[in-house]
């Protein structure tokens, strides 16, 4: 396992519980890819660090808050925001961090990491009054330095409008950002823009080209969107059998609209058979 970060967040319907792990996304991106179905509120980042070896490191967390660990099998522990941050101190200290690439600035990156933080809580209303128009200020700055998911929660803002003028248009730059830095999630959003034309001009093609790359990164929401453009043969070749390995793949993870796209062809007689 290579470089990545170890993160702790919080959900304020268990205060008392941390989520405790690694991931090679940025940690914010990670709070929201696990604000599921079923969870009222939406996680925090109470912190997070870079670091070399984040398999490594996460193993010293768990192995250090073992006794405090809720479940054997979930990655969540009752231990304080202040021991959590302290031990992930001492992480940092074991796996040493690298100059994260793209930012020759560690200090300015760590300064929008920060910020961006700080933007989520006025977003949400945690532990301060809510603020669509201050949280798009913090996530602007952070953003402006680079933090691919800024970008993609700051394009959320401006598609709605919230705290910001509204602009079709705006959204889809920042959406451009991160699709070019390789995000997937980046990639889904942006390949939706061109699906439905808005802040772009309509292309099935290059939406499609878009979903098949976040598909490839094993975003479930492309996966469902790819297979939907070659059922139909939107913007190129259609594939039944592609689309159903899709939706197929994308339902075993427990995506609703997978299983129920899954649902659709075998419903309508469709069984898979291999190409001759």
């Amino acid at each position: 396992m290579g470089a990545g970060w170890i993160y702790a967040l919080n959900n304020p319907g268990h205060p008392e519980i941390l989520k405790i792990g690694m991931t090679e996304i940025e940690p914010m991106e990670r709070a929201q890819a696990i604000y599921e179905t079923g969870v009222v509120y939406p996680f925090v980042l109470v912190h997070a660090e870079r670091v070399a070896d984040a398999r490594a490191a996460e193993r010293f967390l768990h192995d250090l808050f073992s006794k405090q660990r809720v479940n054997p099998n979930r990655e969540f522990f009752r231990v304080t925001p202040e021991h959590a941050i302290l031990a992930m101190k001492e992480a940092v200290n074991r796996y040493p961090p690298i100059t994260e690439s793209g930012h020759g600035n560690a200090g300015l990156f760590s300064e929008a990491l920060a910020q961006a933080f700080l933007g989520m809580r006025y977003l949400n209303g945690l532990g301060v009054s809510q603020s669509y128009t201050e949280a798009a200020r913090l996530l602007e700055f952070a953003s402006n330095q680079g933090l691919v998911s800024a970008h993609i929660i700051l394009a959320n803002l401006y598609s709605k409008g919230q705290g910001v003028s509204q602009s079709d248009l705006k959204a889809a730059q920042l959406l451009e950002r991160a699709a070019f830095d390789g995000n997937a999630t980046g990639q889904y959003l942006l390949g939706f823009v061109y699906e439905v034309g808005r802040g772009r001009p309509q292309s099935y093609k290059r939406a499609r080209n878009l979903y098949r790359a976040s598909s490839d990164q094993g975003n479930t929401d492309a996966q469902c969107a790819l297979g939907r453009f070659l059922l139909a043969g939107l913007g190129g070749p259609k594939s039944e059998l592609e689309a159903f390995t899709l939706f197929k793949l994308s339902a075993t993870t427990g995506h609703a609209e997978g299983q129920a796209l899954l649902n659709s062809m075998l419903s309508a007689g469709y069984r898979a058979k291999p190409p001759p």
